[in-house]
């Protein structure tokens, strides 16, 4: 495990590179809702000395199930650099396109109006999405921001491949992604499958996969860090997920490691998508959904689990994304059982891979057994490459 003492030492050795700017950031997710690529390095380039505008998506106003959109925004500040926009809602019957173009442009217009009120001059813009509002491609309303000094697109998975998408409407979701990485300024991929996808359409593309919070998550490992009070009344072993409970989830994995393991509880730490119900845990009296939990309280439940799973579908998604949950689990000292993932391959040193579900049942039976457990080296190694603070 790193210490605090050796964390420093290696921030120490970092030499500032962007200071002093204004950045825009239209994001994909609310700040607070999960702790992800985008919250930590808007967040990071804020400690850094920049200005970031934090623009959060504006959800439906009038919504049957999950979040429901504002009637007017509101403003939020983090620290002294980080500023949060949280937008009015959307109004209804966007399949119109008189409703859709307006609700782009009041979202626009308010994410404007504050950066105008912040005085930010020639900033950067950052995107995570071809897509904008749900029903815009993000080209649309760069030159909304004709003072940028950059338009970067911060690409973290082949967002046409995302399951739900009807046919044509993957490929206009592709096409917009075309779009935007030949016409930004700078293009970051977390996969190498997003890379060469993409390398021969911008000169300016660079490979960057996610990190971690190692010095956070370490915390799980603490004495002084309590276990959460929900995830006690749980009996241990517990075989832990964290992350966003999405249609690329194997739910039906999920199930399988409950029914294999009935003596032990799977814990879901995080938010059920909008309108999902998992019906493969029908009858699973050992798994517990205990929805969404903030930055700060997931040491405390990450130090319950006997077993981090990252169970993703074997579908086109899983091809091209780079999951955080992984390098969280690690730094948290757990042993992981994964997919196996293009991205997390180069792990398998510190990370039991398996090609099937009965090698994933396998892995999760080995840990509780504590016949696989990380190389402490090799582990202090692979949380040194993918240190947020480090790379």
């Amino acid at each position: 495990m790193l210490t605090k003492n050796s964390m420093k030492n290696s921030l120490d050795k970092i030499e500032t590179k962007l200071t002093g700017r204004d950045i825009i950031c239209i994001s994909s997710m609310p700040y607070g809702e999960m702790w992800t690529r985008k919250q930590r390095l808007m967040t990071l380039l804020a400690e850094m000395g920049n200005r970031v505008l934090y623009a959060e998506p504006a959800d439906p106003m009038f919504a049957s199930t999950g979040a429901k959109g504002r009637f007017s925004s509101s403003h939020e500040r983090k620290g002294e650099n980080l500023f949060i926009l949280k937008p009015r809602g959307r109004l209804p019957f966007a399949r119109f396109n008189f409703m859709r173009g307006l609700n782009l442009n009041l979202y626009i217009n308010e994410v404007v109006k504050y950066a105008q009120k912040l005085e930010f001059k020639n900033p950067i813009l950052f995107t995570y999405l071809p897509v904008i509002h749900a029903h815009s491609p993000f080209m649309q309303v760069v030159d909304k921001f004709p003072d940028r000094s950059l338009l970067v697109y911060d690409c973290v998975d082949e967002h046409s491949e995302t399951i739900g998408y009807s046919d044509s409407a993957a490929a206009t979701v592709h096409q917009w992604d075309l779009d935007l990485t030949k016409n930004a300024d700078v293009v970051f991929v977390t996969a190498k499958g997003l890379y060469d996808d993409r390398k021969y359409l911008n000169e300016n593309l660079f490979h960057s996969p996610n990190g971690v919070d190692v010095d956070h998550f370490s915390k799980a490992l603490d004495d002084s860090t309590p276990l959460a009070t929900d995830i006690a009344s749980i009996p241990e072993p517990r075989i832990g997920f964290v992350g966003s409970l999405s249609d690329w989830i194997d739910y039906n994995l999920i199930a399988g490691i409950a029914r294999n393991n009935p003596n032990c509880n799977v814990v879901l730490v995080g938010p059920l998508k909008r309108g999902l119900k998992p019906v493969e845990f029908e009858g699973l009296d050992n798994i517990h959904l205990l929805g969404k939990k903030t930055l700060d309280e997931l040491p405390s439940y990450l130090k319950g689990f006997a077993c981090g799973i990252n169970p993703f579908k074997r579908v086109g998604i899983s091809e091209k994304v780079n999951p955080l949950k992984v390098y969280e689990y690690l730094a948290a000292g757990l042993p992981v059982v994964s997919i196996d993932m293009p991205e997390v391959m180069p792990l398998s040193d510190v990370v039991y891979i398996a090609r099937d579900d009965e090698q994933f049942l396998e892995g999760v039976n080995k840990v509780l057994s504590g016949k696989f457990a990380p190389d402490p080296e090799k582990l202090k190694i692979v949380l040194t490459r993918h240190d947020w603070n480090v790379i």
